[in-house]
């Protein structure tokens, strides 16, 4: 997980190239998936990072953090 985390950016590229090619398709399955796109760089670029830090410590402890408990690093 901590790989694919520091090469994050392959997939942002990837997402940002298709989005600028798929909004303005003539195809409404591309603008509908372009859409999609934008939804999931927004989430790459927000809550993601704390997202897999609560899975990482669950995936370590067996438990889901309480408050307090430190995350583990990304």
């Amino acid at each position: 997980m901590r790989e694919w985390w520091r090469d994050r950016g392959r997939v942002r590229d990837w997402i940002t190239a298709k989005h600028r090619q798929w909004h303005v398709s003539d195809r409404a399955d591309e603008r509908e998936a372009a859409t999609g796109l934008a939804d999931y760089l927004t989430y790459l670029d927000g809550d993601l990072k704390h997202h897999l830090q609560v899975y990482s410590y669950f995936l370590d402890n067996h438990a889901s953090p309480a408050a307090g408990n430190r995350l583990p690093l990304l």
